[in-house]
């Protein structure tokens, strides 16, 4: 068998999509998606803790969350929080409530020492929800999401949190510390990220279709 044209055209396709597909892995790789990846915390009043330095080289929005293993009661066949429940982290907005949350937090994200933003859950009310198993059977989480920043990329930024009000007993819930990326909206380096990742297997598909169209070609040729 030669190596007809298209079979070089189908080759170069296959090495061009590889090529793609790989040069976007190590892009994803090195990104700053997660800049606290489930940081165990306490929910004692007066807690208190600050990250250690990270870089950020993303121009996106952060989410900052508190996880917790979900172990309330359950209510209905959605899993959801009641409304006692829903209160008491603060997932409800105040006139609906009783009472002020059991939880109340603060942060400020710092660079180089020096606080650049700031905010607390008091003024992120009912910002939260289930989040499904991060595994087969295990637990669902609650997400109590507290605040979001965009700043320059960069390094020498830090994250200190702090438990305004607490509850000890949440403690048994695995509260942890998370921030993410959070972008509602596609930033172009981001469309295209996906766009790749979806467009890198179709091509090699294609690439391939056309070598194996151009053996059947020449298998038939020589078989006259």
């Amino acid at each position: 068998m030669q190596m007809t044209r298209n079979c070089w055209v189908g080759s170069a396709l296959i090495t061009i999509s590889l090529l793609s597909w790989g040069a976007l892995a190590i892009w994803n790789k090195s990104r700053t998606w997660q800049l606290v990846d489930d940081a165990p915390i306490s929910t004692i009043q007066g807690y208190q803790v600050r990250t250690e330095e990270f870089a950020i080289n993303l121009n996106v929005q952060y989410e900052i969350s508190v996880l917790l293993d979900d172990r309330f009661p359950r209510h209905d066949k959605f899993n959801r929080l009641d409304e006692s429940e829903a209160c008491s982290l603060g997932m409800q907005d105040y006139p609906k409530c009783a009472t002020a949350p059991n939880l109340r937090m603060s942060w400020k994200l710092l660079r180089n020492g020096v606080v650049i933003c700031d905010g607390d859950s008091d003024n992120h009310v009912g910002y939260g929800g289930y989040i499904s198993p991060q595994i087969e059977n295990g637990p669902f989480e609650i997400e109590r999401s507290i605040g979001t920043f965009r700043v320059p990329k960069g390094r020498g930024y830090q994250i200190e949190f702090v438990v305004l009000r607490g509850d000890e007993r949440l403690n048994s819930m695995r509260p942890r510390l998370s921030v993410g990326f959070f972008e509602p909206i596609f930033e172009p380096t981001l469309a295209l990220s996906y766009f790749l990742n979806w467009i890198s297997p179709c091509v090699a598909l294609i690439g391939g279709l056309i070598i194996l169209g151009s053996l059947a070609m020449q298998r038939r040729h020589f078989a006259r």
